[in-house]
């Protein structure tokens, strides 16, 4: 019962975010559990949350989701709350509740008055075809947390071969509000990753973070996967960009960018 004596030395209750189920070695639990052999104790708690429970131990989790880890998805709870006894456990779990709608309206505000004047203005350079927001914001199963930042996807239109324009871009975006944060996607027949950077360190209440795909790069990508007709998107991205908000496009191009990746994405 490693999970209930750690819980118990801690002092009866504890909130972990972002668990992944069957991801021990790699996940995000071993990090938020301080003493103890984490590794019984991560084991216990994935199964206390997805599994058939854990003797003495009240779990409260929100909704569970699709994530992403490498090739594979997992189902994943943004918030679980585990205590000793159960009306404690409730009180605390209605707390990161109203908690995370205080996030979520707070991120909004930030996104909507700081954020979108600098995207209205990313919009009109030759380098972005469509700007979406994404994530914790706009997936109802989504629940923001501590962790979250704010998912912005754009939509670029050359190629990752074109160094050029991606310095342009990135110059450009070392001027949006926040602790700025990049992930690129390179594309092609055999490879799909991404790389993530902090563009940007300075002190800020929020972090938004940029996700760059290349259109050019994409419809190689998509062309030769759906000739093969081979879902290789996973369970997330279907879920993160089909509840996905345009806040701005050119030409419809983020519909068809969504449209184009649903095809070939695996339905959760």
């Amino acid at each position: 019962m490693a999970l209930k004596k750690y819980i118990e030395d801690i002092g009866g209750l504890k909130v972990f975010y972002k668990i992944s189920k069957g991801r021990i070695t790699g996940g995000f639990s071993l990090t938020q559990i301080e003493s103890g052999d984490k590794y019984d104790i991560a084991e216990e708690l994935d199964t206390a949350i997805f599994g058939r429970g854990v003797k003495d131990v009240h779990v409260f989790t929100t909704d569970k989701f699709w994530y992403v880890h490498g090739a594979d998805d997992y189902l994943t709870v943004d918030i679980a709350v585990v205590s000793l006894d159960k009306k404690r456990g409730e009180r605390e779990f209605k707390k990161q509740l109203r908690a995370s709608k205080k996030i979520k309206r707070d991120s909004l505000i930030y996104l909507n008055k700081t954020l979108k004047p600098f995207l209205s203005r990313l919009i009109k350079t030759e380098l972005v075809e469509a700007i979406l927001g994404r994530g914790d914001l706009f997936n109802p199963k989504r629940t923001p947390n501590a962790y979250s930042d704010i998912d912005i996807t754009l939509l670029v239109n050359f190629k990752n071969t074109d160094k050029r324009d991606k310095s342009k871009l990135y110059m450009f975006l070392k001027k949006s509000p926040g602790k700025v944060y990049v992930d690129y996607y390179f594309l092609s027949t055999n490879r799909y990753y991404n790389k993530e950077k902090l563009l940007v360190d300075r002190k800020a209440r929020h972090a938004p973070s940029y996700d760059i795909i290349p259109l050019g790069d994409f419809k190689e990508f998509k062309d030769f996967y759906k000739s093969k007709k081979r879902k290789v998107c996973s369970k997330y991205e279907y879920e993160t960009f089909s509840t996905a908000k345009i806040l701005f496009q050119k030409n419809k191009a983020g519909d068809k960018f969504i449209r184009e990746l649903l095809s070939i994405s695996r339905k959760p």
